[in-house]
C-alpha cells in the first residue's frame, strides 16, 4: 500500500464517522419527538432491517447462542436470534429516548428493588460497587446518582468512533456519573475517597478481555471463558462493598433493577471468588430468558492456552 493510499483511508474514515453520526442524530431528534408507543414501531422496523437487509453479526449471533445453548434446537436458535433483534433495537431507542429525560422520567422505564441497601451501605462502607452486565438495559444505571445523592464512576470501553463516544458519555454523565476508562478508574476512585466521599462505582463486567488482561478461566454458559479479575482487585484496595445487580425485563420498556449482596468487604474475600460469583449470578439471569443479553459482542474470541495449541 501506497503512502498516497493509506493517507487517502485515513482521510476517508473519520469522514465516514462523521456521516454516520449526521445520520443517527438526524434519526435520534426524530425518535426523541415520538410518542414512546410510536417509537417502539421504529424499534420494530429497525430490528428487521437489522436481520434480514444488514444481517448485523448474524454469524456472531447465531453462533453465541449455538454453543451456549447446545439443547436447543435450530429453531429455537432462530427465535432466540429473531428476538435478541427486537430486544437490541428496542435498547437502542430506549437510549435514544433517555437522552431527553430527566431524573423522574426514569421511572416509566425502571422499577428499582432494594435501593435502601446500597443506599445504607454508602453511608457505612463509604465506597459501594455495583455489577451489571450487558443484559436487559442496562443503560438506565444513570438515574442511581441522583436517587442515591451520590457522586459516581461509570467505568467503559469507549466505541470505536469518537462523536459517538461524547454522545454516550454525555448521557451517562448528565445526572451525576463521571464516565471513566478502566485505566484511569482506581486513580479517580482513590481521589474520591481522599476527600471522604461516598463514591457508587458502576461496571458491566462481562466484555471480553484483552489477551494479556486475562486473569483466569471460568466455565460460563458451556464454554471456557476469559476473564479479568481487574475490577475485583481495585474493590480489594479500595475496601469496597460489592453489589449484584440482576436486572429484567418485565414488559417492553420496562425494566426491574433488583440489588443483591455479593461482599461487604471486598478485602475480606479470596482471589477470584467475586469474579466466579459475579459470573455465576450473571449466567443465572441470562438462564432466565437468553434473548435479553448481548450476543453479537464477541465474548468467545479468546481461547484458553490447552485450545490454542
Amino acid at each position: 500500500m501506497t503512502k498516497a493510499t493509506r493517507t487517502a483511508g485515513g482521510d476517508q474514515a473519520p469522514l465516514a464517522r462523521r456521516l454516520g453520526f449526521a445520520l443517527f442524530r438526524a434519526g435520534a431528534a426524530a425518535i426523541q419527538a415520538l410518542p414512546k408507543p410510536f417509537a417502539y414501531v421504529v424499534s420494530d422496523i429497525f430490528a428487521a432491517v437489522l436481520e434480514y437487509p444488514l444481517g448485523y453479526r448474524k454469524k456472531v449471533i447465531r453462533d453465541n447462542l449455538r454453543r451456549a445453548l447446545p439443547d436447543k434446537s435450530d429453531e429455537d436458535i432462530l427465535r432466540l436470534a429473531r428476538r435478541f433483534y427486537h430486544h437490541l433495537a428496542d435498547v437502542a431507542v430506549e437510549i435514544i429516548k433517555s437522552q431527553g429525560l430527566r431524573a423522574g422520567g426514569f421511572r416509566r422505564y425502571v422499577r428499582i428493588r432494594n435501593l435502601d441497601l446500597v443506599a445504607g451501605w454508602l453511608r457505612k462502607y463509604k465506597t459501594v460497587f455495583i455489577l451489571a452486565g450487558h443484559y436487559g438495559n442496562w443503560e438506565f444505571l444513570n438515574v442511581l446518582p441522583p436517587l442515591l445523592n451520590v457522586k459516581s464512576l461509570a467505568v467503559y470501553l469507549p466505541p470505536k468512533n469518537p462523536h459517538f463516544d461524547r454522545y454516550l458519555r454525555r448521557g451517562r454523565s448528565r445526572f451525576g456519573a463521571e464516565a471513566v476508562r478502566p485505566d484511569g478508574f482506581f486513580r479517580r476512585l482513590r481521589e474520591w475517597q481522599k476527600q471522604g466521599l461516598p463514591t457508587l462505582s458502576l461496571i458491566l463486567a462481562d466484555q471480553s478481555p484483552a489477551p494479556d488482561k486475562v486473569d483466569l478461566w471460568i466455565r460460563f454458559l458451556n464454554q471456557e471463558t476469559g476473564c479479568s479479575a481487574g475490577w475485583e482487585k481495585i474493590a480489594r484496595k479500595a475496601r469496597a462493598a460489592v453489589v449484584y445487580l440482576d436486572i429484567r425485563k418485565c414488559a417492553r420498556g420496562l425494566y426491574e433493577y433488583d440489588f443483591k449482596v455479593m461482599s461487604e468487604k471486598a478485602e475480606a474475600e479470596a482471589p477470584y471468588r467475586l469474579v466466579r460469583d459475579y459470573q455465576a449470578r450473571l449466567e443465572k439471569s441470562i438462564a432466565r430468558d437468553p434473548a435479553y443479553w448481548l450476543w453479537s459482542h464477541r465474548r468467545w474470541k479468546l481461547r484458553p492456552p490447552s485450545q490454542s495449541l
